[in-house]
């Protein structure tokens, strides 16, 4: 992949710049400070806080990892004010424990300067209305030897997962790990991070259901693990909320595999979380070493991939969250992610998503347009991240309403896709047209996600700011494949990234009488023609437009 008239580059941006089009922290996502109406509360199949009752509320974040979760305290603000803007309202701490416990000889053990750095970013978070979850073991270093074993080296990850709930010593390492984090005071905030409403939910053990890794269980043997798990769920949530006294909610099992005899061990929980991936990277070596595989099909046609299986697990009278989704790079068709995502789950009446991630490092804080495409990270994701707005939209501000089943449309056969809501209206195509309501877009050169939305929360045909995204595909510079099909990777490329050439001939009914294109930062690049006819504007957007810099947002305004 180089640039070239059929690959555009895309010049980096750091941030969303405050009062443009891209800036969703004046759609009231947020409601600062976190934890202003007390604790989050399971009701009836959906959260709410305890002291504002019978308001359902939803929840849209970015996980962090590793040392994404370790910025100064200053960079911490930064980074909430810059997911602030893009509108997430909850963010989850993950792969953070091993980070946290470094130096420590039994991996308990809390290191000082790092923990005061993540009391920094809960802070910070709490201070600006975005609700934290995370999981009490992930990846920890835990050593055989704090189990007893005469053995050197280290507990894998997915074998102490499996031990905690069949061995007293591993039972009791994680014990003392949620001890320790939960009973710390709060540098910043001076208060126990068990007592912090902004940390509202607790997860576990991560992905740690039965016959994830090996040893599937058979028969017997499904209720028997439904049984252990139990047992184990008991024992901590006594932990949790007798002996530490935190109100937080807590789950587990949260992916992949789910037998009908884990349905038991689902309703003890107060809520149900699960993961899904589309184009999930597969190594055909080393694990996460290159080359890779994905599928790289439309993910719309057949059964269509990703939220619709992974709601299946759902219990009545549960909430229900995905704390792990994306559609993974360098997936062609990322752009759709977005839109059926958090179309299918405002549908559905979900209650939580967190896109992961937002980064596995602090480069994707610090210097996120340092950030070349990956398999997962948001930062150096331009195409997932311009998808995000529809989430936003449909999702956590309610465009598309619960059990609305006329909205969304799906052509399995074409793989197409169309929506219609008051506020939101478009659709994904290969090649052809999108009819969405007031909203019609003729999309040529590369399948293309196009919709519209009422930045001002009006209905379309009344906005007087309307954002228009326009979807193709992104890749790095550089990158390799091994054929056409793209669905072996070889090799990653560099910045800058890279975006496919296709347009789209619209027309949208508003009362909008011009059309600016917008830099990834939100500011305007210049007035791009248009003209009317009778209640519609029409316009071409063109992601060459300019050579230079590809551009796929737009501001349409009075």
């Amino acid at each position: 992949v180089a640039e070239s008239p059929q690959w555009i580059p895309m010049p980096p941006v750091k941030t969303v710049e405050a009062g443009s089009a891209l800036d969703f922290s004046n759609m009231g996502l947020q409601d600062a400070p976190a934890g202003k109406y007390g604790w989050v509360r399971a009701v009836d199949g959906h959260f709410e806080f305890e002291r504002l009752r019978g308001v359902p509320q939803r929840f849209y974040g970015v996980n962090l990892c590793m040392s994404a979760n370790y910025p100064t305290h200053e960079m911490a603000d930064v980074l909430v004010t810059r997911l602030s803007r893009l509108g997430y309202n909850a963010i989850r701490i993950h792969h953070y424990e091993r980070t946290l416990t470094e130096g420590s000889a039994d991996g308990t053990t809390i290191n000082p300067r790092r923990m005061r750095q993540l009391d920094g970013l809960l802070a910070a978070c709490t201070e600006a209305g975005i609700y934290v979850t995370t999981d009490l073991f992930v990846s920890r270093r835990v050593p055989w030897r704090t189990l007893g074993q005469d053995r050197d080296g280290e507990v894998p990850m997915d074998e102490f997962k499996a031990l905690v709930r069949t061995n007293e010593a591993a039972y009791a390492n994680l014990a003392t790990f949620t001890r320790a984090l939960l009973g710390h005071v709060n540098a910043y905030t001076g208060r126990r991070w068990a007592d912090e409403p902004a940390l509202a939910f607790l997860s576990l053990v991560n992905e740690n259901n039965v016959g994830n890794h090996g040893g599937i269980p058979e028969g017997a043997a499904r209720k028997a693990a439904a049984d252990l798990e139990r047992a184990f769920y008991g024992r901590m949530e006594q932990l949790l909320h007798r002996e530490i006294g935190t109100k937080a909610l807590p789950t587990d099992m949260n992916g992949w595999m789910n037998y009908d005899e884990y349905r038991a061990c689902r309703r003890d929980y107060d809520y149900v979380d699960n993961h899904f991936y589309v184009d999930h990277p597969h190594f055909l070596e080393n694990d996460w070493r290159l080359p890779s595989s994905c599928p790289n099909e439309n993910p719309l046609k057949g059964h269509p991939r990703g939220a619709p299986g992974a709601g299946r697990i759902r219990e009545a009278g549960k909430p229900f969250t995905i704390t792990e989704w994306n559609y993974a790079g360098p997936g062609r068709y990322r752009g759709v992610g977005g839109i059926f995502t958090g179309a299918w789950a405002a549908r559905e009446g979900w209650d939580g998503l967190w896109r992961f991630a937002w980064s596995h490092g602090d480069e994707g804080v610090v210097r996120p347009e340092k950030c070349r495409l990956g398999y997962f990270d948001m930062a150096g994701d331009p195409l997932s991240l311009a998808s995000e707005r529809a989430t936003m939209c449909l999702f956590l501000r309610g465009d598309l309403a619960v059990g609305d089943a006329e909205a969304m449309k799906v052509d399995t056969e074409a793989g197409s896709l169309t929506l219609v809501t008051g506020r939101t209206a478009g659709g994904f195509v290969e090649c052809g047209r999108i009819a969405a309501g007031g909203l019609t877009a003729e999309v040529a050169g590369a399948p293309a996600t196009v919709w519209a939305s009422a930045v001002d929360g009006k209905p379309l045909a009344e906005s007087s700011r309307i954002l228009l995204t326009h979807l193709t595909d992104v890749q790095n510079t550089g990158a390799q494949y091994a054929d056409d099909s793209l669905r072996v990777l070889l090799d990653w490329g560099s910045l800058p990234h890279l975006m496919r050439r296709g347009t789209a001939e619209i027309r949208l009914e508003t009362k909008g009488m011009k059309v600016y294109a917008l830099r990834a930062d939100g500011e305007r690049s210049g007035e791009v023609p248009s003209k009317r006819e009778g209640k519609h504007l029409v316009f071409t957007a063109d992601t060459g437009r300019d050579s230079g810099s590809a551009t796929y947002l737009y501001e349409i305004c009075e």
